[in-house]
């Protein structure tokens, strides 16, 4: 907490109005000044710092202080909302309140962080309302306050949070380098023993088993590519030498590297799309998949340079007989897919070589373990059902913080129409793992929402998968600018939240990994995807 203590002091609102500039040139405040940014993005500058200003933003700037605002384009003006109040701390010697004239007058400086962004929009709303009425403004303005101030109240703990956070992304790019954990503790600028014992509990892992982990992630994926010597890869990737790393590895993983690279150059097909996420979660690189720059963009862009052939993914296999054709021109060793296929595709996968079928309709950790133990891979299934979990818990508790007890509605906008969007992957992992809370009873199939509706179920955010074809794209430009849109409570405050189908509409180990990820980097702000994607501790 910063200087003074916000129980012995009474505020007093002012005045609260809104504000659309281009640019306010710089000005001296002679109160205190709060700034709820509501459109446009630009910087504030405050005395000698600069901060980015953007939706939802909000900033305090005490009495004395110089401020100058200004646009990022200098077309698009900001609109915020501008409170000035001030404050009075009670004088104990004096048994009387005094005016505060400097900034030692309550904890709040610069950028601050609401507790419920979703309260700060309805009490911003009653505090318009009531200007013309009798409500009273000073209790209102108060529990906006309160809600700026709670985050605060563990401000060093936040400090150390954002610091170890920034290690351990620095670990990610530079494992293969020498690093102490007295390094480490002095890049976050904590004790050795204190920092050790944070990391562990913050992320369930050592910092050092951590570092073991990455590294020896990736020489599984150096091994599977079969382009590089064992002794090469123990330099990259930062052990001492060949023998080191071999006996490191086979205690790890139960067998010698050559063993591993022996089982990986195994030429495994992925016949659909889901199934190139459950082969990616056991290490395995698939000798053919549907590869397409939009329908599978990540895997495109990730893979396509390990994946020697490559099968059309357009329209959810309507190019199947093409596929059946490659495949008898480049046969694999074994093709791997669900089982909702025509009995004529299956009978043109038979005549090529072995085929595995798993139940489409199983639950997706079901499917895993049943792919793993047919292919011998139970030990890589073990290990990333470890990382998966250790991931969830760390981004669920980073969830429950930050929105407690809000709801979210997921929707999907397709030709002018919105509909309810509780597909397999919201429901199991957003709903179900991260346990996040749903505006609505979870509905078995996609149903049309009308505007009205959406009002009376009032989510506090709603999640909007956008079809990406021209007719959709249309009607959205549209809704933003229908009124009956603009009206609901959580559009108001700026807590939609857009989300692409990839990866939320794959339902695979690898695209739930990644929707934790998603999930925390479009919600708050944090991925845990920065806990590096293949990251399984064995």
């Amino acid at each position: 907490m910063q200087n003074g203590s916000i129980d012995d002091v009474v505020c007093r609102l002012n005045d609260i109005k809104r504000v659309k500039v281009i640019s306010e040139p710089r000005k001296l405040t002679n109160s205190f000044e709060l700034l709820f940014v509501k459109d446009g993005r630009g910087f504030l500058e405050i005395s000698e710092d600069t901060y980015i200003l953007q939706p939802s933003n909000l900033h305090i700037i005490h009495p004395s202080q110089v401020y100058a605002i200004r646009s990022k384009i200098k077309s698009a003006p900001i609109e915020y909302v501008l409170f000035t109040f001030d404050v009075y701390r009670y004088q104990r010697d004096e048994e009387a309140y005094r005016l505060l004239e400097d900034r030692g007058g309550i904890p709040l400086q610069g950028e601050v962080t609401a507790r419920s962004l979703s309260k700060v929009v309805d009490l911003t709303d009653a505090l318009f309302k009531a200007l013309d009425g009798h409500a009273p403004k000073r209790l209102l303005f108060e529990q906006l306050l309160n809600e700026l101030v709670e985050p605060l109240q563990t401000g060093n703990i936040q400090d150390t949070v954002i610091a170890v956070e920034e290690v351990r992304k620095f670990l990610d790019t530079h494992y293969h380098e020498s690093i102490s954990i007295e390094q480490m503790a002095y890049m976050a600028d904590v004790s050795p023993k204190y920092f050790s014992a944070f990391f562990k509990k913050e992320y369930g892992i050592s910092a050092s088993d951590y570092i073991s982990t990455l590294r020896l992630n990736q020489v599984k994926r150096l091994l599977s590519k079969n382009e590089n010597r064992i002794r090469d890869i123990a330099q990259k990737v930062g052990y001492r030498d060949e023998f080191y790393l071999s006996r490191k590895f086979k205690a790890t993983v139960g067998m010698s590297p050559s063993a591993y690279r022996k089982r990986k150059m195994r030429r495994i097909a992925a016949y659909d799309m889901s199934t190139i996420g459950h082969l990616c979660a056991l290490n395995i690189y698939p000798y053919a998949a549907p590869i397409h720059p939009k329908w599978t963009s990540y895997y495109f862009h990730q893979l396509r340079q390990d994946i020697p052939v490559h099968l059309s993914a357009y329209q959810i296999n309507k190019d199947w007989e093409e596929n059946i054709h490659k495949l008898a021109l480049h046969p694999p060793d074994m093709i791997i897919t669900h089982d909702d296929i025509s009995e004529e595709e299956r009978a043109s996968l038979s005549e090529i070589g072995p085929v595995y079928y798993y139940p489409r309709n199983e639950d997706w950790r079901k499917q895993l373990s049943m792919i793993a133990d047919h292919l011998g891979e139970t030990e890589e299934c073990a290990a990333w059902m470890r990382h998966y979990e250790r991931q969830l818990i760390y981004g669920r508790n980073q969830m429950k913080k930050r929105f407690k007890d809000e709801t979210f509605l997921p929707l999907r906008l397709f030709h002018g129409e919105l509909y309810l969007d509780y597909s397999r992957t919201v429901k199991e992992v957003f709903f179900h793992d991260a346990g996040m809370l749903s505006a609505v009873s979870p509905a078995k199939k996609s149903e049309i929402i009308t505007l009205g509706e959406l009002a009376e179920i009032d989510p506090d955010h709603i999640l909007l998968n956008i079809c990406q074809e021209s007719k959709t794209l249309e009607s959205w430009n549209s809704l933003q600018k229908n009124i009956a849109w603009n009206d609901i409570r959580c559009v108001r405050g700026n807590q939609v939240h857009i989300l692409s189908s990839d990866p939320w509409r794959e339902y695979s180990p690898s695209a739930h990994g990644r929707v934790i990820s998603e999930e925390l980097k479009k919600l708050y702000g944090k991925s845990t995807n920065d806990l590096t994607e293949n990251v399984h501790v064995q």
